[in-house]
């Protein structure tokens, strides 16, 4: 073959590659071209990922309250015999709800519910006689607790009681003795906590 013509074939056949690639670029095929011409092109991908909604944290209304003081005697306390005593504890140490009135020695419930209340006496009669002692827990006047003490000449007394209050509701601890005596100072204590809310 003559060497002018075997160029020209080589030409043509090289030109005509050129065409073959622009066209596949036309149909969307190629990498080059970002108008696609078929219906074979890729189109843009749709974000399916939406902002994150802010979610707001509320605070529980139902949230518990703390509830729970203790007081000690902080005075000696004469007692007369065969009389009813309201027991003083005028030396609040913690009272988390502020519930308990050192100055009346009562405690009045702000929630009603289920509570734990504690307290103990020294008593020493005088002059030394033996004598029957009891204490009280009182609700709204009304005993909640009682627990009785028989001694020679003096001694502790103490109650652990678990009761119901509602709102409002007063407590507080007396003592009758049958003799005349003394409560000692910073030998008494009473002291509560609430255990559950209720309705």
């Amino acid at each position: 073959m003559p060497m002018k013509k075997q160029a020209a074939k080589i030409k043509a056949a090289a030109k005509g590659s050129v065409k073959a690639k622009k066209v596949v670029s036309a149909s969307g095929y190629g990498l080059g071209s970002s108008k696609k011409k078929s219906g074979y092109g890729c189109k843009p991908a749709k974000s399916v990922c939406k902002p994150a909604k802010s979610v707001a944290i509320k605070s529980s209304k139902k949230a518990k309250r703390k509830s729970a003081f203790r007081a000690l005697s902080n005075q000696t306390q004469p007692i007369t015999a065969n009389t009813f005593t309201q027991v003083e504890f005028g030396q609040e140490q913690f009272d988390l709800g502020r519930e308990y009135n050192p100055a009346t020695s009562t405690f009045r419930a702000k929630l009603s519910g289920v509570y734990t209340f504690v307290t103990s006496v020294l008593f020493n009669t005088t002059p030394t006689a033996g004598t029957s002692v009891i204490l009280f827990i009182m609700v709204n006047d009304r005993i909640a607790a009682v627990k009785t003490g028989n001694f020679t000449s003096g001694g502790f007394v103490d109650i652990t009681t678990i009761v119901k209050l509602r709102s409002g509701d007063d407590v507080e601890v007396r003592i009758l003795s049958e003799q005349p005596g003394e409560i000692i100072e910073g030998t008494a204590r009473f002291e509560g906590v609430l255990n559950r809310v209720t309705k």
